[in-house]
């Protein structure tokens, strides 16, 4: 698997959400905006993770990466930034997680997918 690259969020087509989250169980979710995030994963196991917070702006985020089987671990340098894991398909990849709604004690999926370039 080549994975080292640069990989930045896109918007799931039918297809994309019919085989990542519906056939979870999850029919109604919230996606990345695309373009929002960038990871660019490099070969010597660093990453750099960046989004674009609405009303904070971009912020950047690096650590170690590694890959188990089709899981790919994210572990922040920042000990407030909890680890992330990202599934493998492809030029793809995704993780999905619980987003809080603004307002509300309520939680949706949130689905983060990500294309290489």
């Amino acid at each position: 698997m080549d994975l080292p690259g640069i990989y930045v969020s896109k918007k799931p087509s039918l297809g994309e959400k019919m085989s990542i989250m519906y056939s979870k169980g999850y029919y109604n979710f919230v996606y990345t905006p695309e373009e929002n995030d960038t990871l660019t994963i490099e070969e010597n196991g660093k990453f750099k993770y960046s989004s674009d917070f609405c009303k904070v702006g971009l912020k950047g985020y690096d650590g170690d990466w590694e890959l188990r089987s089709d899981s790919l671990f994210l572990d922040f340098s920042y000990k407030t930034h909890n680890s992330r894991i990202f599934i493998s398909q492809g030029n793809l990849l995704y993780t999905i997680e619980d987003f809080s709604l603004s307002g509300s004690n309520e939680t949706m999926k949130c689905i983060t997918l990500l294309e290489k370039r």
